[in-house]
């Protein structure tokens, strides 16, 4: 039978604890013991909770949904909108940064360059995105569509930018 370990569990120790040599964890302990930690390393992590991520989402979503079906005479209702998934997504990257800067010393050369090219992104992006909330903000009704498909285009990419980078976490 194979034991899967996570974290910094060594796999010469795994092996041992397969091969039954004289360790003296059994298995029981052993599983227990990864539980305990990999338990202690979640919640070490400064986050939101499901729920309250769960909620944020749904905000975000709404919000983009409003503002995709707004016309220029819905402009005040629409930037509200804006801000809305602008202050969303930005608590999005502060968790995201958060929980790299928590791991950062467990991680390796190419896992700590990779994780800073993936924030430098991510606060690109979000820089973008709160530009384009500007302009849409300031556009006159004339400009609206168009400042309205950059904010909506920037969302998406960031979006998409942090879903990759939760998956990375």
């Amino acid at each position: 039978m194979m034991v899967r370990g996570e974290g910094n569990v060594s796999r010469a120790l795994l092996a041992s604890i397969e091969e039954g040599s004289n360790i003296t964890m059994n298995r029981k302990l052993f599983d227990t013991t990864l539980l305990a930690a990999a338990f202690a390393a979640f919640i070490a992590v400064p986050s939101l909770s499901v729920a309250e991520a769960q909620d944020l989402d749904k905000q975000i979503d709404e919000a983009v949904s409003a503002m995709e079906h707004a016309g220029a005479d819905q402009k005040a209702e629409a930037a509200q909108k804006a801000k809305v998934t602008l202050d969303g997504v930005s608590e999005q990257v502060q968790q995201i940064e958060d929980r790299m800067n928590d791991e950062w010393q467990d991680m390796n050369q190419f896992a700590r360059q990779s994780a800073g090219a993936t924030l430098n992104k991510l606060h690109d992006q979000r820089d973008r995105l709160s530009q384009r909330y500007h302009d849409l903000a300031d556009s006159s009704a004339a400009q609206w569509e168009s400042a309205k498909k950059s904010f909506l285009d920037a969302y998406h990419q960031l979006h998409q930018t942090i879903s990759d980078a939760q998956l990375d976490l």
